[in-house]
């Protein structure tokens, strides 16, 4: 077994509806895969609406475009155990980041924003893994209203 990290992030849905954000972007080290192992996205809005929220995970071969991120050392699952290799980015407030050139998407759900989204793998065999080439994979979020608080996280193995 790999060693274990999470990341997580709150920050507000694109300033226009129905667009895709990328709220969390993971980048394995050269060589390297991340094995997605959990994600769950919820709404922490202080007046909860019945927004439709499309939650997407993506397999990229590049970065996309970003107004401002910020740099996220993931945090480990085991104290004892050592430092990521992957480099980690957050979507940074209302800022826009656009997804990088996508490969595919494994996963692409709809939730009513008063719910919570989460996939779970059963186990090592239901692991999403980055592209081989370039490896990143994005955590992607579009809300149908403007500027929506969203809460991302997602657990991976290296």
């Amino acid at each position: 077994m790999g060693s274990e990290f999470t990341a997580n992030v709150n920050a507000t849905s694109n300033a226009t509806a129905n667009t895709d954000d990328v709220f969390i972007l993971l980048k394995a080290a050269a060589s390297q895969t991340i094995l997605l192992k959990r994600v769950r996205v919820s709404f922490a809005a202080t007046t909860p609406a019945d927004w439709e929220a499309q939650i997407s995970v993506g397999r990229d071969s590049a970065t996309g475009t970003v107004t401002t991120s910020a740099a996220f050392t993931p945090i480990k699952r085991r104290q004892a155990g050592p430092a990521s290799v992957s480099t980690a980015q957050t979507k940074s407030t209302t800022n826009s980041f656009a997804e990088g050139t996508n490969v595919d998407k494994p996963i692409k759900a709809s939730v009513n924003t008063r719910s919570v989204f989460e996939w779970i793998a059963r186990d090592e065999y239901d692991y999403i893994e980055s592209p081989l080439s370039a490896s990143y994979i994005s955590i992607i979020v579009q809300v149908s209203t403007a500027s929506y608080l969203v809460n991302a996280e997602c657990d991976w193995e290296e």
